[in-house]
């Protein structure tokens, strides 16, 4: 699998494209605060995330994964596999 970085442009109501896309595969994060929701409701909370360091791209700050992104990594850390692209 490859991986691109976004540009980040601004939307229109002055989120960029890394608050509201992943930025492993450009898909909506489905993130609570970039649709203006309460963060706790966010499905990340209850997320167990890979550390930032087993990543083989850089990741903006700001930036948040997609459920499918973060769960397909954690599977590959726990198979004791690592991205080579």
């Amino acid at each position: 699998m490859t991986y691109k970085q976004a540009d980040s442009p601004t939307q229109s109501d002055g989120l960029s494209d890394a608050t509201i896309q992943c930025p492993l595969c450009q898909r909506s994060n489905e993130c609570a605060v970039a649709n203006q929701q309460p963060s706790e409701t966010c499905w990340c909370h209850s997320q167990v995330f890979v550390p930032k360091a087993s990543l083989t791209v850089n990741v903006r700050r700001d930036a948040c994964l997609c459920q499918a992104c973060a769960a397909a990594l954690m599977a590959e850390q726990q198979a004791g596999l690592k991205r080579i692209d």
